[in-house]
């Protein structure tokens, strides 16, 4: 019975009740060495289980603070692309096709320069005035290069005005 913990002595069945009453206290001796060392080895696999928690976590932090910067990353990417898109729209000449500009009869033709410029300078752009159409309704083109409100910092803002022109009240409203 004592064989698990060390003893190694070898007899017959009849003789056993004998050995271990007589050799009890090597016995006792020989578990409280094996639970000792037992307890020895269950600490220092704590001590490894509280490591490998401790760096099991540091790793989960890690991959989401990098799963949360490629998020951002990707988000920033996305609005980059679109205000690209959108500079790449205003930078192209604006055509409007109206009636009457400064006494000329032709499309309109707005051409926004020094866009990179405005947009770092937070700039407002406006047009010169316009009309629809001869004896039309008078607009003309705002842009913010820097975006506005919502859009502010992140994307091109374009606004159509109407103004008070001198036909106004013979369009329909």
């Amino acid at each position: 019975e004592y064989h698990n913990v060390g003893c190694e002595v070898r007899m017959v069945r009849k003789d056993q009740e004998d050995h271990k009453r007589d050799k009890m206290d090597s016995h006792l001796m020989m578990v409280t060495q094996k639970l000792l060392s037992t307890q020895d080895q269950l600490m220092s696999t704590q001590d490894q289980l509280t490591q490998m928690s401790k760096q099991n976590e540091m790793y989960k932090s890690q991959i989401d603070s990098l799963i949360v910067s490629s998020q951002a990353e990707n988000y920033h990417m996305k609005i980059i692309s679109e205000s690209r898109h959108a500079i790449d729209l205003v930078a192209r000449d604006i055509i409007f096709k109206s009636g009457d500009l400064d006494g000329q009869v032709c499309p309109v033709v707005i051409k926004m320069t020094e866009l990179d410029k405005k947009k770092m300078d937070s700039a407002e752009w406006y047009s010169k005035p316009f009309y629809t159409h001869k004896k039309g309704y008078k607009m003309c083109l705002n842009v913010d290069a820097a975006g506005n409100a919502d859009g502010e910092g992140t994307h091109l803002s374009v606004f159509l005005y109407l103004m008070k022109g001198p036909h106004d009240d013979e369009l329909r409203w």
